[in-house]
Order: structure tokens, then C-alpha cells, then sequence
């Protein structure tokens, strides 16, 4: 299933732009110029990111993020497009509950890497659509939101997400690169070590919860989620 974005953007000629490279790309578009029109879309499409231009006809584009944050509670992915690229202006938007900040005029590959890379982040593809389930231990990516047998835990965001994608495919081994980018972004600089660091806390709280051992290190390779009918069946597995 193709993945919706609702473009809220005054300019004809910017809404083609996006429109064109973004069906190339694979995604559903929705457009609209108009404040009240987007938040009706936004009801009827439900999409999987929003592109907001600051400057509209009417209300801005920050009091949009605005109204869509007192529905959503930053669960939406939300990017905007912006011809203000002071520090200033930059802060305003993140405060309004932006996500990212694309500064105009930008280059179409790198606004496609970060509309992927948000979605990524955000859990929505596909194997972590909705609730995981698995021994008691439950996570809800969208609503970034664990619990073990219906208690819920007290998680960071990286923690609920790194859980989802280890619990989405259990048995899998995943490398650090890789689990990097699907928690933190592929634009993320930092190292992969912070993997290892997460996993500890994760660790640490699922204990905490009362859950048996889980989170199982492959030498070497990464890390892989274990139910518990698959203990003591992991001949390559580190502490």
C-alpha cells in the first residue's frame, strides 16, 4: 500500500513539483492551498506525513502544525517548507511541533531521503503498523507506547522503536547500521554504539517490568528479539 502525504502549499507551481516527483517516488499525494480544507483531508485521507508550506494565504502554516498537534500529539510526521531559514524562524517551527525543516529552495532527492526517512522513524512501515504483540509484551509504534502484561512502561521514544523493529521480525538478527536508521534516521551522525546503549536500557526496564530475558546480543552481528519458546536455541548468542 502506497504511503499518503497531504501537501499544504499555496504555489501552483511548487504543488506539481511535489506532486510529480512524489508519485514517482511511490507515495499517494493530497494537495491543498488552504488551511481549513487540509484539515478536512487530513480526516478523510489520513495520511503518513504532512509537507506544510510556512506561508499561506490565510493562517499561517505554524498554526496549522499547531491545530494538527493538538489532534495528533505528535504522532504525524510533519516537514515544512520554508523560505525563512534564520535560527530564529527555524526554532519557531520546531516549537510549533515540526518535525523537520526544509529550507526553499531545496534539491527534490534530498526532501525525498528526509519524507523516508521520517516515515521510517515514525514506525509506520508496514511491519510496524499498529500493535506487536509477542510473551506479554505488547508496543504500539504509532502511540510510542509499550506495556508487559497490560502494564504499561515508562520508555523513550528510541526505546519503543528499536523494541518494534527487533519485535516486528522476531528471530532476525539486525546490525547496528541498520537498526541506527530505523530508529534514529539515516541522516543520523552519530555511532552506532548508541545501539548498544539503548538495548542496555531496554534491558534494564524490561526487567524492571518483569519480563523474562528477551533482547539477545549475535556475536559479531547485532541484535535479534527471542520469544521465550525459542530460548536456548541460539547457539551464536553473546551476553
Amino acid at each position: 500500500m502506497n504511503r499518503k502525504i497531504l501537501i499544504l502549499e499555496d504555489d501552483r507551481g511548487m504543488q506539481e513539483l511535489l506532486r510529480v516527483n512524489l508519485s514517482k517516488a511511490g507515495f499517494e499525494t493530497f494537495q491543498t492551498d488552504n488551511f481549513d480544507s487540509a484539515l478536512n483531508l487530513l480526516q478523510r485521507v489520513q495520511p503518513d506525513l504532512l509537507l506544510v508550506d510556512w506561508e499561506l494565504p490565510q493562517q499561517s502554516g505554524l498554526e496549522f502544525v499547531k491545530a494538527v498537534r493538538q489532534q495528533h500529539q505528535g504522532q504525524l510526521p510533519v516537514i515544512m517548507l520554508s523560505g525563512h531559514t534564520s535560527e530564529k524562524d527555524k526554532l519557531r517551527a520546531f516549537e510549533a511541533g515540526v518535525d523537520d525543516f526544509v529550507a526553499k529552495p531545496f534539491h527534490v532527492r534530498e526532501l525525498l531521503a528526509r519524507i523516508k526517512s521520517k516515515i521510517r522513524r515514525s514506525g509506520i512501515d508496514e511491519e510496524l503498523h499498529g500493535k506487536i504483540e509477542i510473551d506479554g509484551l505488547a508496543v504500539y509504534p504509532n502511540q510510542q507506547v509499550a506495556t508487559v502484561q497490560g502494564e504499561r512502561m515508562e520508555l523513550q521514544s528510541d526505546e519503543v522503536q528499536l523494541l518494534a523493529a527487533l519485535m516486528a521480525k522476531p528471530q532476525q538478527v539486525f546490525g547496528r547500521d541498520k537498526l541506527l536508521d530505523l530508529v534514529y534516521g539515516a541522516e543520523h551522525a552519530g555511532s552506532d554504539r548508541n545501539i548498544d546503549a539503548v538495548i542496555s536500557r531496554l534491558r534494564r526496564k524490561l526487567e524492571k517490568a518483569g519480563h523474562p530475558p528477551c533482547l539477545e546480543t549475535v556475536r559479531a552481528m547485532g541484535y535479534r528479539f527471542v520469544p521465550q519458546r525459542a530460548q536456548g536455541r541460539s547457539p551464536n548468542a553473546g551476553a
